[in-house]
């Protein structure tokens, strides 16, 4: 029977199905560039009874941003919301997008078959009430669903650890940074799974990543002239979700674009957006989970359990460092922490519909069984399929790249330290010990890259020659540097990579690309440069 999982959230929207064949739980790719997610928006045309969704309703924020409807997931309370002059109910609007995606998930995942999903595990705040719980489950209901489970955020995020790390801990304090707030719950472990803990009743705080985008417009407010300010007014939840790109490339450590006011040109510092999470987030935060921890320690003893973050904010700078040292707490991450709602949700349909599925995603059912824990991959800009462990599969070539030059470090979803820089003949004796003490994510096969396969790395954002720049000159127009994909290749540096490709011509050379601006040439095997790592292909 079809069954799918779906995270309705305050910024984001994300379903999770399991493949039949693999026995994983995967993302369904919802939006109109590849993402796992759409933006949890709604648009209500005026004179009209349609509903624009997702992609199609963000493409409405300059036209008319009157029409608009953001954060419904916090407005779940109220009877009716308005835009362009229209009233409807949060259930109406939920049910379509949920009637929506059930559709979606028929016509576009195969292992379905074109049966559209009876089954539904929703992911829902720990601290929701009956009232909210009730728009939800009718919402499902009209949609179509005939069997919902409303799952607890923190238990789906728990489960989703628990598969992707197969930690062995006895509980966990799952930290959910989410768009609309932070909640905090404390879980027990029950064999594959976790269960709320009754003696600490999950708690929260009303702040989450929206308020943090809305610190950002007001810091941007004070920046703005009249005539700046006059065009800004209407156009808010438009220039909310271009805050919301800028927040999450801060995060990254990618570079910070500037954002259009009118005839203005605005572009926030670091500092600036340091000062707004710890204003406005970061001090919240800690505070509130200080306290909640006070409670767990009453009643775990000795045996303080680890802060789990999760959630799209978790990845905001500087809070699992406030958090450690305000609250004396060991803190995880990983790179799933985005989705692990989602994708803990659907796995919980396993128990009951699949045994032997269950152990595929390393949650055994029997103690004595040790399966490694199944890796949940993610598609990244469309392109490179995210293994989890420090590696990237370009789906176009079936390459296989480390995420981080040699020398670097993979840890908390970026490349830590500086990368070394070889001689040529060096940079090929670099790879092959790696391969002989103990290879690199499982695997003992990685070698340099040809220079046609370092070139397909190329990312041209100006588009000029190519996006996906392979022709062998460099990028023109206004890109961003380094000219690679840096969301799969976080700090990558602004110099030259080797190939394992001589120069056919001259043998005291060889080719690399400068990754400051895609020029490819050749270089004296003398020099230094970085190197990274590829296998398969050939």
């Amino acid at each position: 029977m079809p069954a799918i999982a779906i995270d309705f959230g305050t910024s984001r929207t994300k379903l999770a199905y399991l493949d039949e064949t693999t026995g994983r739980p995967e993302l369904m790719r919802l939006g109109q560039r590849d993402d796992p997610f759409i933006p949890s928006l709604f648009y209500l045309p005026r004179d009209s009874e349609e509903v624009f969704l997702g992609d199609d309703a963000e493409a409405m924020l300059d036209p008319d941003p009157a029409g608009m409807v953001d954060v419904l997931k916090r407005k779940l309370h109220e009877t009716h919301v308005r835009a362009n002059r229209r009233r409807e109910t949060p259930q109406t609007l939920l049910t379509r997008l949920f009637a929506d995606l059930r559709a979606r998930a028929a016509r576009e995942l195969p292992s379905f078959g074109g049966a559209p999903a009876d089954v539904l595990q929703l992911t829902v705040p720990a601290m929701y009430g009956r009232a909210q719980e009730r728009v939800l489950r009718e919402a499902t209901r009209q949609a179509g669903f005939t069997d919902v489970v409303l799952v607890p955020e923190p238990v789906a995020a728990a489960r989703a650890w628990l598969a992707q790390a197969g930690a062995e801990v006895p509980g966990v304090v799952v930290f959910d940074c989410g768009g609309g707030t932070v909640d905090w719950a404390y879980l027990r472990r029950d064999g594959a799974d976790f269960h709320l803990v009754p003696e600490c009743p999950p708690g929260g705080d009303q702040v989450g990543g929206y308020d943090l985008d809305q610190e950002l417009l007001a810091r941007v407010e004070d920046c703005l002239d009249d005539d700046a300010l006059a065009a800004l007014h209407g156009h808010e939840p438009e220039y909310l979700q271009m805050l919301r790109i800028v927040k999450e490339r801060y995060c990254r450590g990618l570079p910070l674009l500037p954002l259009r006011v009118g005839r203005s040109q605005i572009t926030l510092s670091a500092a600036d957006i340091e000062d707004a999470f710890e204003a406005r987030f970061i001090r919240h935060a800690g505070e509130g989970l200080r306290g909640y921890l006070t409670q767990v320690r009453a009643v775990a003893g000795a045996d303080q359990p680890p802060v789990l973050l999760v959630g799209g904010s978790a990845r905001i700078k500087g809070l699992r460092e406030a958090l450690e040292q305000t609250c004396a707490c060991e803190t995880l991450w990983w790179e799933r922490a985005d989705y692990a709602t989602v994708l803990g949700a659907v796995s919980g349909t396993v128990a009951e519909t699949a045994p032997v599925v269950s152990r595929a995603l390393g949650l055994p059912s029997q103690p004595e069984v040790n399966q490694p824990p199944a890796v949940i991959e993610v598609l990244i800009s469309g392109r490179y399929r995210d293994h989890g462990d420090g590696t990237v599969t370009d789906v176009k070539t079936g390459l296989q790249w480390m995420r981080c030059a040699l020398g670097q470090t993979w840890r908390d979803g970026t490349c830590i330290g500086e990368g070394v820089r070889f001689e040529w003949e060096d940079a090929l004796s670099a790879a092959n010990k790696l391969n002989e003490l103990s290879g690199y994510a499982s695997r003992c096969d990685w070698r340099l890259p040809t220079i046609d396969e370092l070139k397909t790395l190329i990312f041209c954002s100006s588009g000029k020659p190519k996006t996906w720049n392979d022709t062998g000159g460099p990028c023109k127009g206004d890109y961003s540097s380094p000219v690679i994909d840096q969301a799969a290749f976080p700090t990558t540096a602004k110099s030259g990579f080797w190939s394992a490709s001589p120069n056919a011509h001259n043998s005291y050379s060889a080719w690399n690309v400068y990754f400051s601006n895609g020029y490819v040439s050749y270089y004296n095997k003398s020099g230094q440069k970085y190197v990274r790592l590829v296998r398969g292909g050939e």
